[in-house]
């Protein structure tokens, strides 16, 4: 017994450090980032950026916005991968619209392994897929989006190695090396599913079994068609003037990317940014890269996140709706309950109230310009009626309200 509680407390210990340790961590990017930001902004005038902003055209937004659906439309792919992979299938309608919801919140909130797998478990788990299962393809889909950052970071690194690492002594040598290095890893798991394809290997003691190789090339495949579509939203935000490639800005936006993703930051806000402008702003003039960032967040993480938080309350209370119309009847009930025995004091209360406006109204002098309005329009003989009438209709509600009160028949 003594072991067991030690042994929760080394845990819990373990979990407080690494919780600690993220929390410092994000302090101290957050305090690079503050830094860095104060120089670039130092350099810009008021009313660049918006300036900047208004200068986008219509079809740059057009342009970005249609990159991004086709990016959101390719996410799905991981999952349907993932699906494949553990002998599920649940439709390609469903599939698509659980992955979509669960990257529109994950890109924004961050902690995609937290967020983004605790949406596809809600809708997964609907569908009739077991924890196991569940667990299994979620792990898969995982690995797949590090294949996929691992080759397209991999050949952006050999082939262009970003500006960020230009400046440092031996950098581009060294991240020539590193990105061979992960194409060859690429390649290594390409080999091994081609020949061992199908075969159980156990890692962190639960099995799992190796892709045949169509699997492996359609995940790589997958990687380099997600992250283009991905760096092509932000590509055509910028300016046509600047002096930067589509191949040399891939590699700078995987490796900002990349290092957004390990600060832990959600949604890598702040982080991506400034490392996009450290890269680019001598080749992109600062006031027109800082709207084109602007602009990419709103459309490829602002707006998938809204339309996706819609789309799961929507299905969570068509979900729940017969729960919800059990609840509503039951809250009736107990209000009708709770309520009757005050309903005669509340009606006889509200009657008395209405006869003594009435006696008020009448025994009180009429405001002059009203009452020779009336004159003008009818005899004063009916107007003088009308104010009687008033006065026994006052009296007699008087009466019906103390009998409602006192919960007589006659009233």
């Amino acid at each position: 017994m003594s072991t067991t509680i030690r042994s929760i407390r080394t845990i819990a210990r373990s979990r407080a450090v690494r919780i600690a340790a993220t929390g410092v961590a994000s302090l101290g990017v957050a305090l690079v980032i503050a830094l860095a930001w104060r120089d670039e902004l130092a350099r810009l005038h008021a009313g660049a950026i918006g300036t900047a902003i208004d200068r986008l055209s219509w079809q740059q937004v057009a342009s970005a916005a249609a990159l991004t659906v086709a990016t959101y439309l390719l996410l799905p792919c991981y999952d349907l991968l993932a699906l494949r992979y553990v002998k599920r299938r649940l439709g390609a309608a469903r599939t698509i619209a659980a992955s979509v919801i669960a990257y529109g919140i994950s890109h924004t909130l961050g902690f995609a392994a937290v967020t983004g797998s605790a949406v596809r478990a809600r809708f997964w788990s609907s569908w009739g897929l077991s924890a196991g299962e569940i667990a299994m393809a979620v792990g898969f889909a995982g690995f797949t989006f590090l294949l996929a950052l691992t080759a397209v970071g991999g050949v952006a690194l050999a082939g262009e190695p970003p500006a960020l690492l230009a400046h440092l002594p031996l950098a581009a040598a060294v991240a020539r090396v590193a990105g061979a290095l992960a194409i060859g890893a690429v390649l290594t798991y390409i080999v091994l599913a081609a020949r061992f394809g199908g075969v159980n290997v156990t890692l962190r003691a639960r099995p799992w079994r190796l892709p045949d190789w169509r699997t492996a090339v359609a995940q790589v495949a997958l990687g380099f068609a997600d992250w283009t579509a991905a760096a092509g939203v932000l590509y055509v935000l910028l300016p046509g003037s600047s002096a930067v490639g589509l191949w040399g800005f891939t590699s700078a936006f995987v490796l900002a990317q990349l290092l957004a993703l390990a600060s832990h930051v959600p949604g890598g806000l702040g982080v991506f940014e400034t490392l996009m402008v450290v890269q680019l702003g001598d080749a992109v003039p600062p006031g027109a890269l800082l709207a084109a960032l602007v602009a990419y967040r709103a459309i490829f993480y602002f707006a998938p996140f809204v339309l996706a938080v819609g789309a799961l309350t929507s299905y969570e209370a068509w979900r729940r709706r017969h729960a919800a119309r059990r609840a509503a009847g039951v809250l009736g009930n107990a209000l009708d309950r709770l309520a009757r025995p005050f309903l005669p004091t509340a009606i006889g209360m509200m009657t008395i109230g209405g006869g003594a406006m009435l006696l008020v109204s009448g025994a009180t002098p009429a405001v002059h310009g009203r009452l020779r309005t009336l004159v003008d329009l009818m005899p004063l003989g009916i107007v003088e009626l009308s104010h009687f009438t008033g006065s026994v209709v006052g009296a007699s509600l008087l009466v019906i309200g103390w009998g409602l009160t006192r919960r007589l028949d006659a009233a």
